[in-house]
């Protein structure tokens, strides 16, 4: 049987599938055209053939018929063909029937400007069988044609080589130098420069038999494997991640590659290695270890490649798989493509759709995936011993278990935020009122030093940042835990409000945490999702007004897991009449929660008014929108009259909402039942 090394020769000898782009264009635009529009009268098949012209193979296209050439290949204009499809040509008309379409004619004149360039084979009707097609002839041992200059021949592959010189009349090139020699073979079987040690010994070498030697040391070298190896993985679609909707990692890989590498280094048969990869699963059971991992690895070739994870039909996402594994192994190992016969019968190549489903039921049978659930999980063989897999086991148990109490505990956190926020609607309301409107306030940075307190980012008094910071860093120093932090001790005359900004500021990976004298003033910002169309902006950033104290101050900077980028801080005097607070600060004031305050900003946002809002009343004291057009339960509770002031209106929605407490869903009010279930929607702004 032949092993892969021959396998890679006898390709070499084969026909190629195409020639070019002009071949490829031919074969996806004219011949599906020729064969639907023209082959029912014009081949081999249509008897009588009319007009004595067949468009079957290039050579009796350019013959023509009974009226001459029918293709003059570059010269679109004067080809027969052409014209009687445009209806120029007089009396003669083809196809029978409707008009070819504009860009049906655009193509076979852009054809024949190419030079009508051909595929390898006849086009044939789809009733007919290709018995001449190259993927069913099997390989054979050829004649070795006879020479005339027989003492340049060495090996018969140089027999041929020669004889279609000869045919030309032409002479084989002068032999290389044995410096070219190397390097020729060093590149084409390990894709790599031979290293100067191994070029001066093989021009050292004058032996006989010092060339074999190298090829043989290069066929044994493990870069064989890989440079050739390459050429197999293209087949099949080797990738490290499926590269559809979820592109999830395929994490084990790699070991279809390594496999690959060692088949071709070993030589392996072929026919053995084709088996492994359908039915290495399958094969007789073995107590060698590494041969049944070998062949379980091999099954990978099914795994891989591009598979829908997502698809909400399972019974759809498991046949567009099995459609993909036949498609790939029709390809690999047969020169087919059969998958145009999931929908019909094939119009080139001679598989009817009996075929493709005979097929697709082998496939169908195997176990590629775990599920077919969204997102679908491949199946995958265990290769490590027992010992191993309880091991993991034992720690996974460990893991799940701590991920348990730290979901325990951050449940048990969140509700006793959410009882205290359900407690407090109404400082919530007139803190949320407070926030839109401080967010519309416009505060420039200073943008000058004259006049300020300007601090360098290293000159930090205290803090575990480091004192060089990098841009696209981390900045978190090597085996260190967060937070993070820089403290500035800064020295004020006056009590008095202060301009906090900071200069080139890096954003994309998220800010820091703004501290002032131990109270938190402002939360950094998260990272931003789409950085590459988000750049950071240079200059001078404002980040907040703060209070200072009459004498020393402590500004800290702070991140969880890195210290953000920048250069320099400034603090001067705040000055406008304006003092917009951040989310914090106003959180602070009201002392509730900022994390539910933004939670209770985004449903204004999302709810924009909308009638059916539980605090439709609070929303249209700024809207100014009609009460007539309330349409939820809520609204019989404010007996239509709407008190006038936010503090009236927001103690009044404290009130009901303590009633819907008191109460809860059992309340037999609608609107006290709407208000209940609003405090206690599992998204909702209190949760």
């Amino acid at each position: 049987m032949y092993g892969l090394r021959t396998f890679v020769l006898l390709l070499t000898t084969l026909p190629a599938l195409a020639q070019g782009d002009g071949a490829a264009f031919f074969e996806k635009n004219v011949r599906p055209l020729l064969a639907a529009k023209c082959l029912g009268c014009h081949s081999a098949a249509s008897q009588p053939i009319m007009g004595g012209l067949r468009l079957d193979s290039r050579e009796l296209s350019l013959k023509g018929g009974s009226r001459g050439a029918s293709i003059v290949p570059g010269n679109p204009a004067g080809s027969l063909l052409l014209q009687v499809v445009l209806h120029t040509a007089g009396a003669l008309k083809m196809p029978p029937g409707p008009k070819m379409k504009d860009p049906e004619t655009a193509i076979l004149a852009q054809w024949i400007a190419m030079g009508a360039p051909w595929g390898d084979t006849p086009i044939v009707s789809s009733n007919l069988t290709q018995k001449k097609y190259w993927a069913f002839i099997p390989p054979a041992e050829p004649k070795i044609p006879a020479v005339t200059n027989r003492a340049w021949v060495r090996s018969p592959i140089d027999a041929f080589v020669l004889s279609a010189l000869e045919a030309k009349a032409l002479v084989p090139a002068k032999p290389a130098d044995k410096r070219t020699m190397i390097r020729r073979a060093t590149y084409d079987l390990t894709g790599l420069p031979p290293g100067p040690d191994d070029v001066a010994a093989f021009l050292e070498d004058k032996s006989s038999g010092a060339y074999a030697a190298v090829v043989d040391r290069l066929l044994a070298s493990p870069r064989y494997g890989e440079r050739w190896g390459r050429h197999w993985l293209d087949v099949a679609r080797y990738a490290d991640s499926n590269g559809l909707d979820e592109n999830l990692v395929y994490k084990n890989a790699f070991r279809y590659r390594d496999y690959v590498i060692a088949a071709f280094n070993n030589d392996k048969p072929y026919d053995q290695f084709l088996q492994e990869q359908l039915a290495g699963d399958l094969l007789p059971a073995t107590e060698d270890l590494k041969t049944q991992f070998d062949r379980w690895t091999a099954t990978g070739f099914l795994s891989l490649g591009a598979k829908m994870l997502a698809e909400d039909d399972p019974m759809k996402m498991q046949m567009d798989i099995v459609d993909e594994q036949l498609d790939t192994t029709a390809r690999a190992f047969m020169g087919l493509t059969v998958g145009c016969a999931r929908c019909h019968d094939h119009k080139f190549d001679p598989i009817p759709t009996a075929d493709y489903y005979s097929m697709a039921g082998i496939f169908k049978s195997s176990k590629t995936m775990e599920h077919f659930k969204v997102v679908a999980k491949w199946n995958e063989y265990v290769l490590a011993p027992k010992s191993d897999r309880d091991r993991l086991a034992a720690h996974e148990a460990k893991v799940e278990a701590k991920k348990k109490e730290i979901a325990d505990i951050t449940k048990a956190e969140n509700q006793a935020l959410s009882s205290e926020a359900l407690r407090k609607v109404g400082a919530y309301l007139m803190a949320s009122a407070e926030l839109a409107r401080d967010a519309r306030i416009q505060i420039a940075p200073v943008e000058t030093e004259a006049g300020a307190i300007v601090r360098t980012a290293a000159s930090f008094n205290a803090g575990n940042a480091p004192l060089v910071l990098e841009k696209g860093k981390s900045n978190a120093p090597k085996d260190s835990k967060g937070p993070y932090f820089a403290e500035y001790s800064i020295e004020v005359s006056d009590a008095a409000l202060y301009q906090f900004d900071i200069l080139n500021q890096e954003k994309g990976a998220g800010t820091a945490d703004l501290w002032v004298n131990g109270i938190w003033m402002k939360q950094g910002a998260g990272p931003v999702q789409n950085r590459a169309a988000s750049p950071d902006a240079g200059g001078w950033t404002y980040q907040a007004i703060v209070p200072l104290k009459q004498g020393a101050n402590t500004i800290r900077l702070e991140h969880a897991t890195r210290f953000p980028y920048f250069e320099k801080i400034l603090l001067a005097p705040h000055t406008l009449k304006q003092t917009p607070l951040t989310a914090v600060q106003i959180s602070n004031k009201y002392q509730i929660n900022p994390g539910i305050l933004d939670q209770l900003d985004e449903y204004f946002e999302r709810s924009s008014g909308a009638a059916s809002s539980a605090l439709y009343a609070w929303e249209i004291l700024t809207t100014h929108g009609p009460l007539a057009d309330w349409a939820s339960p809520v609204a019989k509770l404010f007996d239509s009259a709407i008190p006038q002031t936010q503090q009236a209106i927001s103690a009044r929605y404290e009130s009901l909402f303590q009633e819907a407490l008191a109460t809860g869903k059992e309340s037999k009010d609608p609107g006290v039942k709407t208000l209940y279930e609003f405090l206690k929607e599992k998204f909702g702004p209190f949760q």
